[in-house]
C-alpha cells in the first residue's frame, strides 16, 4: 500500500447507530475503502463482515443484504490479488504471507457470516419464515467460500482443516433435507453464470480427487476454474452408479476418497457417491481448444493470462485423475528409511558439482542451504520423504533439486512433484529423479579454444536409443543456438537440434542430439 494512501474507516459513524445497521448503498461502502490497495480494501471488508455478525438485532434479511453488498465489493479486489499470489514465492515469505492471510481470512470471514445466517434461521425458523426463499443463496455461497478456503490451503501447502470437510458435509446435508440442492443462484466469485449447492459441493470434491498437491500454483487455479465450469456434468448419488468412482461421507469430517468396489450404501445413509459423470466429452473439447488456440473460452471463468503449457498440463492432469481407473504408477514404491542431503536450485547445484568434480575425490563441504530429509519410500523413478518441522521458504511443486544419499558421493537431480501437509506440522514430498547421474559440463558455440563456457548439467553419460542426451541449463541460456560443442573433462562432443522438455523458474531441461565424432 502507498504510504501516502489514507485508509478511511469504513465504519466511522456515531456510536448511537452503526453504519451497517441502516440501508447503505454499495457505492457508499465503496467510497469508504482505502484507495490504491486491494489488500487493504479486502482487510477492511473482512473487518466489516466481523462487525456485521455482531449486530444480532438486525433483521435477518438486512443481514444477508449487507453480506451480499460487501461480497460484491470484495469481488473486484480479491480478483486483483489472484495473479499476485500465483506469482509470489511460496511458504512464509513476508509478502506471500500477507497476501495469503488476507485472502484466506476474507473467505473464512465471509463463510462465517453466511454460516451465522443459517444458524439464526435454524434457531427460529417460524419467525424467519419469509427468509426461506433466500436459503438456496446462503447455502450456495457458503459452500463456495469453503471451496475457496480449500483452494487457499492447497496453494500454501497447508494442512486442510477438518472443519472444511465438516462444514461442506453439514451444509450440503441441509440443502438436501430442505430440498434445495438443485436451486440456482448467482455467485460473486468472478465466474459467469449461476450455480447450485450441489455444483459447489462437487466442484470441491472433484478438485480434491485430482491430486491437487501435485499441481503448480497456476495449474491449481486453472483446475479449480475447470472443476467449477464442468460441475453441471458431474454425478452425485446416494448409491453406486455409472460415472461415480469416488465417495464422500457427509458426517465423517474427512476428505473424499476412491470408492472401494465392495462398498454398500445401505450401511452408510450419509455416504454420497460422485464422479466425472458426463464431463469427459466437454473436457476433451477444452483440451482441443487449448491445443488449437492456446487459451480457453471466457465461459470457463479464468481470470488472468495463462500459458498454453499450464492450461494443457492442468487439463491432462484432470483427465487422468478423473478417469474410472486410478492412474498407474510408473514403478512400485517400497518402504525405505534413510537420510538424504537436498539442495534447491540449478546454480547451487552447478557450484556443488563443480566443487565435487574439482576435488577429484568426490568430497566437498555441504552447502549452507542444504537440508537433511528423511526418505520414507523409494521407487525406480524417485522417492518420498519427510521434511524438517520447519521446511524452507523455497519449497514449491516444480522446484529443481540436487540430492545426495547418505554414505554416497554421487549426486542426482530431481523435481518436487508433490507436497502434502499432514495433521501436524509435518510435510511429505514426492520427488521424481531425472536422469541417471548429474555431471557438470561446459557448452561452447564454436570448436575453437575452450575456456569456461556456459555451465550445464548432463543427466546421463550414455545417450538414449535415439542417440540423444538431456541437459539442464539456465532458462535463457543458448536458446537460439542450434549446434554446440559440449566439453566433459578433456573430451569434446558435438550436439545439435535442441528440444525443450520442461522449463521451471530457474532451469530449462533440453534434449540434444549427440553427433558422431568428426
Amino acid at each position: 500500500m502507498d504510504s501516502n494512501t489514507e485508509a478511511r474507516p469504513l465504519l466511522a459513524v456515531s456510536p448511537e447507530r452503526h453504519l451497517l445497521e441502516g440501508s447503505v448503498p454499495v457505492q457508499s461502502l465503496g467510497e469508504r475503502l482505502p484507495v490504491g490497495s486491494a489488500l487493504a480494501a479486502l482487510r477492511q471488508l473482512s473487518q466489516s463482515l466481523a462487525e456485521l455478525v455482531e449486530l444480532t438485532q438486525c433483521p435477518l434479511e438486512h443481514w444477508l443484504d449487507m453480506i451480499g453488498q460487501i461480497e460484491k465489493l470484495a469481488e473486484y479486489h480479491q480478483l486483483r490479488l489472484v495473479p499476485q499470489y500465483l506469482d509470489a514465492q511460496r511458504m512464509r515469505k513476508l509478502s506471500e504471507s500477507e497476501l495469503w492471510h488476507t485472502t484466506f481470512g476474507y473467505w473464512q470471514q465471509l463463510g462465517n457470516a453466511y454460516l451465522n445466517c443459517l444458524q439464526r434461521y435454524q434457531a427460529a425458523p417460524d419467525e424467519a419464515r419469509d427468509f426461506r426463499p433466500r436459503l438456496p443463496l446462503v447455502l450456495t455461497r457458503l459452500l463456495n467460500t469453503l471451496a475457496r478456503q480449500y483452494q487457499g490451503s492447497l496453494l500454501r501447502y497447508a494442512r486442510v482443516d477438518e472443519r472444511i470437510w465438516r462444514d461442506l458435509g453439514q451444509c450440503y446435508l441441509l440443502a438436501e433435507s430442505w430440498g434445495l440442492a438443485e436451486q440456482r443462484c448467482v455467485l460473486h466469485d468472478g465466474r459467469p453464470g449461476e450455480s447450485t449447492p450441489r455444483q459447489e459441493l462437487l466442484k470441491t470434491l472433484m478438485l480434491a480427487m485430482a491430486a491437487p498437491d501435485a499441481l503448480l500454483p497456476a495449474q491449481l487455479h486453472i483446475s479449480e476454474r475447470l472443476a467449477a465450469h464442468l460441475s453441471p456434468h458431474f454425478a452425485l448419488h446416494a448409491t453406486v452408479g455409472p460415472g461415480c468412482t469416488f465417495c464422500f461421507d457427509l458426517s465423517l469430517h474427512q476428505p473424499p476418497k476412491r470408492a472401494p468396489g465392495s462398498m454398500a450404501a445401505a450401511n452408510a445413509p450419509l455416504l454420497r457417491f460422485f464422479g466425472a459423470g458426463t464431463s469427459a466429452l466437454p473436457l476433451q473439447k477444452l483440451i482441443a481448444q487449448a491445443q488449437q488456440h492456446g487459451q480457453l473460452t471466457r465461459e470457463v471463468g479464468l481470470d488472468g493470462e495463462f500459458s498454453r503449457a499450464d492450461l494443457l498440463a492442468a487439463l491432462h492432469h484432470l483427465e487422468r485423475h478423473w478417469a474410472d481407473a486410478r492412474p498407474a504408477r510408473r514403478s512400485e514404491r517400497e518402504p525405505a528409511l534413510s537420510r538424504m542431503t537436498v539442495l534447491p536450485g540449478l546454480l547451487p547445484a552447478l557450484r556443488w558439482l563443480g566443487q565435487l568434480q574439482g576435488s577429484g575425490k568426490g568430497e566437498a563441504p555441504i552447502p549452507p542451504r542444504a537440508e537433511s530429509w528423511v526418505v520414507s519410500d523409494r521407487s525406480e523413478g524417485g522417492f518420498g520423504a519427510m521434511l524438517p518441522v520447519q521446511p524452507g521458504d523455497w519449497l514449491a511443486v516444480g522446484t529443481l533439486i540436487v540430492t545426495r544419499p547418505e554414505n554416497s558421493a554421487a549426486l542426482r537431480m530431481g523435481l518436487l512433484r508433490r507436497i502434502t501437509a499432514d495433521s501436524g506440522t509435518q510435510h511429505h514430498v514426492g520427488i521424481e529423479l531425472i536422469g541417471q547421474q548429474a555431471v557438470r559440463v561446459a557448452l561452447h558455440q564454436s570448436a575453437g579454444h575452450m575456456t569456461d563456457g556456459q555451465a550445464a548439467i548432463l543427466l546421463s553419460l550414455r545417450p538414449d536409443e535415439h542417440h540423444a542426451v538431456e541437459l539442464l541449463l539456465t532458462p535463457d541460456a543458448l536458446k537460439p543456438v542450434r549446434s554446440l560443442q559440449m566439453q566433459l573433462g578433456t573430451r569434446r562432443f558435438r550436439i545439435e537440434a535442441p528440444e525443450t522438455v520442461e522449463q521451471g523458474r530457474d532451469y530449462r531441461r533440453v534434449r540434444y542430439r549427440l553427433l558422431p565424432p568428426a
